[in-house]
């Protein structure tokens, strides 16, 4: 995979990849918190649809795509209420764990092979809506 971030983020953002790569059961709160440390996510998140969104200072490079988002949902409430500052739950049904990466460039849809694994889903964003997202559909 050719992938391109500053150096102070690789290696939280290598643990993104590797969750998107669905490579094994999501669990991202240590990179979540690293790439805020970091600031390589921008401000608050904006928590939607049990999901929590940031856009990124710079872009992740993948396959010469950019993504410039990134969100991130946990069904554990534990998780949840120990990370307010990452996770956010509304009312419903939640997505459970899990982690996306956003990008408004088209050629995302023919990328899918690129990340490795059969259960990656890439697909217009039922939230951000001019964006594809990249995401594990895993079925631990």
């Amino acid at each position: 995979m050719i992938l391109s971030v500053p150096a102070m983020a690789a290696e939280p953002i290598s643990v993104v990849i590797d969750e998107l790569r669905c490579f094994h059961e999501p669990d991202v709160t240590d990179a979540l918190e690293a790439l805020r440390a970091d600031g390589f996510l921008v401000g608050d998140f904006e928590g939607i649809d049990n999901r929590s969104c940031w856009p990124l200072r710079e872009p992740i490079r993948i396959y010469g795509l950019d993504f410039t988002r990134l969100c991130a949902s946990n069904s554990d409430t534990e998780i949840i209420s120990a990370h307010p500052d990452l996770y956010w739950r509304g009312p419903g049904t939640g997505a459970g764990a899990g982690i996306w990466l956003l990008t408004t460039d088209t050629k995302a849809l023919t990328q899918l092979d690129g990340f490795g694994s059969d259960e990656v889903a890439i697909r217009h964003d039922s939230i951000y809506e001019e964006e594809l997202s990249v995401r594990c559909n895993p079925s631990f």
